[in-house]
């Protein structure tokens, strides 16, 4: 029986900037993951949404990042959706909480991020 363990990737750079955990792999992978705290916000009831955004760590990917995975939730508010998400270029990512509550709320919110794509 032979080992691919030497053709895995490894590690060259991790470090965390701002909000973000980062790493970047040999075979040229970049991944960053982190939490976005929202202040507390008047949501609409029936879909009332706000827009989170976040800077993603400076150089650290390529090109526009094509995998994004978001969850988030508006303080303990169970029904809570995630609009649109992107990383609309190398440098910010968007999405929006969105209350599907049949009241209108006033809470603090928090968007949990992992962002996927190339560092070279």
């Amino acid at each position: 029986m032979t080992s691919n363990i030497r053709n895995l990737p490894s590690i060259v750079e991790q470090g965390t900037s701002g909000i973000w955990t980062y790493r970047k792999w040999s075979d040229g992978t970049a991944e960053c993951w982190g939490q976005t705290s929202v202040a507390s916000h008047a949501y609409a009831a029936n879909g009332g949404y706000f827009s989170v955004e976040e800077a993603l760590p400076n150089g650290l990917f390529a090109t526009t990042p094509p995998i994004v995975v978001v969850s988030g939730k508006i303080a303990d508010n169970v029904l809570t959706d995630i609009g649109y998400t992107s990383a609309d270029t190398t440098t910010r990512v968007q999405t929006y909480l969105i209350n599907r509550n049949s009241s209108a709320v006033t809470k603090t919110g928090v968007v949990y991020w992992m962002i996927k794509g190339r560092w070279k």
